[in-house]
């Protein structure tokens, strides 16, 4: 999951949220009130969800800090701003969603197979619940060059911190030259969403 579909999927499109403009920030060019460097309007989201105001700043930076743990999510700490992100950070900061959140994660390996025309090749799809609570997962593939493939299951159910796999048997076509076929993988679950991309290397029979 990215950062943009994690946002997605706690405001998906229509949603009222509420900004708090940061009053301490002026744009590096205009000066304009609430204005980053580049201009950009700064401010927190918040989103009413399951009848609580929620801080989608502070959701995004504990999902940053625990999906990415190397990149460096308050490198702009030292910027001019009402807030504290070390205060969101808090197990007792009350603007989270708290115990209670849907995350997935979607694996494939091995990334990339070669075979043979006419031949199969078997690709594992991980799916783990990172969230704390157990869910259903809906699991479906594409094919770029419309390639055929069989799935051991369509359907889910992970319990929260656990993983399950899936069989993804591709039959290798016939070819006449080198082809590359590309396969995306996408696993939906209560409003979350995860994707990865494998591919397959099929070389033309020997005749």
């Amino acid at each position: 999951m990215e950062a943009t579909e994690l946002i997605e999927s706690l405001i998906p499109v229509g949603t009222t949220v509420y900004l708090d403009p940061n009053s301490l920030s002026r744009g590096g060019q205009t000066g304009r009130p609430y204005r980053g460097v580049h201009e950009r309007l700064i401010a927190v989201i918040y989103a009413e969800i399951g009848g609580r105001w929620v801080n989608i700043n502070a959701e995004l930076l504990r999902w940053g800090r625990e999906e990415y743990p190397n990149h460096n999510w308050l490198r702009y700490i030292d910027y001019p701003s009402e807030w504290d992100p070390y205060e969101w950070l808090e197990e007792n900061y009350p603007y989270v969603l708290g115990p209670v959140y849907y995350r997935v994660k979607a694996e494939v390996s091995p990334s990339a197979q070669a075979t043979s025309s006419g031949e199969e090749a078997v690709f594992t799809l991980t799916i783990i619940n990172k969230g704390t609570e157990s869910d259903t997962y809906e699991i479906r593939v594409t094919s770029n060059l419309g390639w055929p493939f069989e799935l051991s299951h369509e359907e889910v159910i992970v319990s929260a911190g656990h993983m399950v796999e899936v069989t993804i048997t591709v039959k290798a076509p016939e070819v006449n030259i080198l082809t590359t076929g590309f396969f995306t993988v996408t696993v939906t679950g209560m409003g979350v969403r995860d994707s990865d991309v494998f591919r397959l290397v099929v070389e033309p029979s020997e005749s």
